[in-house]
């Protein structure tokens, strides 16, 4: 069930069959491949938030379970959504309040693959989209809440896709995904960062024009 807060900050979730908005990624993605293409991340950040649930005897890493989360996919899909929006949320709380002049500045990952915005992003969603389709001139709280609940709508897209595969079994109070799809899974993530890591090591770059700045700025600045 997506979240949505009222007036006076407090957070609440609602049905996820209610009309809360009729729309769904598909109005601003399309339904072809890119489309598509976010399914499959909200996968594998559903894969990621499984897997690093729990610890058990064999380490960090490889849970397959989860427990007593509920019984239907809408459910499920909560779990991870909130999970995945931990530190976004995190992050929003605190650039609302006064922060402590020596309080640790709460920060979004640099790589943009790793943020919330990899399944959509506010930049995605029309322009004066909720003056055309609803006559009011949306906030910036309602406009991330909008957001928050289309990617709600991509990993329950994923989530029943799962199921329909045979990715994600419920069983009794378990939601289990199957040891050869987690494998795949880690087996596919540590091929690409070997790569990553082998590409690295072989391309030396001497442009020291970001210096100083995030990682996401390099190859951004002007020589």
């Amino acid at each position: 069930m997506p979240v949505i807060h009222d007036s006076n900050g407090a957070a609440r979730y609602i049905p996820f069959d209610t009309p809360f908005y009729k729309e769904r990624p598909q109005d601003f993605l399309g339904k072809g491949e890119e489309y598509e293409k976010r399914v499959r991340i909200a996968r594998e950040r559903i894969l990621e938030a499984v897997r690093f649930t729990g610890v058990p005897l064999l380490g960090r890493g490889l849970c397959h379970e989860v427990k007593e989360v509920g019984m239907t996919a809408e459910s499920f899909t909560d779990f991870v959504d909130r999970l995945d929006g931990r530190r976004a949320n995190a992050v929003r709380k605190q650039r609302r309040r006064h922060m402590h002049p020596e309080e640790y500045r709460l920060r979004s990952p640099e790589d943009i693959k790793r943020r919330r915005s990899a399944l959509i992003s506010s930049a995605e969603i029309c322009p004066n989209f909720f003056v055309r389709e609803y006559g009011f001139r949306e906030s910036k709280r309602e406009r991330e809440q909008f957001v928050d609940l289309m990617r709600w709508w991509l990993l329950y897209a994923a989530v029943t896709r799962m199921i329909e595969s045979g990715e994600l079994v419920h069983i009794d109070t378990v939601w289990y995904i199957p040891v050869s799809v987690m494998d795949t899974h880690r087996s596919g993530r540590r091929q690409f960062h070997r790569k990553s890591q082998r590409s690295s090591k072989r391309t030396k770059h001497d442009d020291r024009s970001w210096h100083g700045r995030p990682n996401r700025d390099r190859g951004r600045i002007a020589a």
